[in-house]
């Protein structure tokens, strides 16, 4: 499966390392990483929430806060090299393999499902070869899951319109700005959320967006 999805294929050890030096080097990360926290930790304690499903987990980067905050944390992701990783680094975490396009989870199973910088690496074909489907799917997928609230992240909002990398091939951040973001979303969850709440960053963290969806 992960063959045919070039832009999930993280089971590459020399690109795991790549990611990780990133998230850990970049010096505008940790600006960014405060800004969601911040948001995370304020939706937990509006919503009592005991319990956190971290979709899309990867190497579970953000487990540590989400314990921190008393929730139980269940990661998930398509990627095996990702969550074998994830298990290195916290033997304790709980995670298995799920597909963003088609979970096993049923209808509403979890109270809070977060989804943090992920939609804007799918790239503009779908998995079925379908041009600009792949966001969609996601958005439809991980709402239903989604009992009380979905918390995501999106990054390169309003700042990349410049770049000039092939369409064809060229992740979407490249291409999404706010207002397209919010349609999607709007177009995407059925039932409409009773509330959405836009959260943008500033200085080092400008470029975030985080979307605080509540049925």
């Amino acid at each position: 499966m992960t063959k045919s999805r070039y832009w999930q294929n993280w089971d590459s050890a020399s690109k795991r390392r790549c990611v990780e030096e990133f998230w850990h080097k970049d010096p505008d990360q940790r600006a960014r990483r405060d800004h969601f926290n911040a948001i995370l930790r304020d939706v937990a304690k509006r919503g009592e929430f005991e319990e956190v499903l971290d979709f899309s987990c990867g190497t579970c980067e953000d487990f540590p806060f989400m314990a921190s905050l008393g929730l139980t944390y269940r990661g998930v992701d398509v990627t095996p090299g990702m969550l074998e990783m994830a298990r290195e680094k916290f033997p304790v975490v709980q995670v298995s393999r799920d597909d963003i396009f088609g979970s096993k989870f049923a209808d509403g199973e979890h109270p809070l499902v977060v989804n943090s910088a992920v939609l804007p690496h799918l790239p503009l074909k779908g998995p079925d070869g379908e041009p600009g489907a792949c966001i969609p799917k996601a958005i439809q997928e991980l709402w239903r899951i989604t009992g009380r609230c979905l918390v995501v992240r999106l990054f390169g909002v309003d700042v990349y319109d410049e770049d000039k990398t092939n369409t064809a091939a060229s992740f979407l951040y490249n291409r999404l700005r706010q207002q397209t973001w919010l349609d999607l979303f709007k177009d995407n969850c059925d039932p409409p959320p009773m509330r959405v709440e836009n959260h943008r960053g500033k200085d080092q963290s400008k470029d975030i967006m985080v979307l605080v969806l509540w049925r």
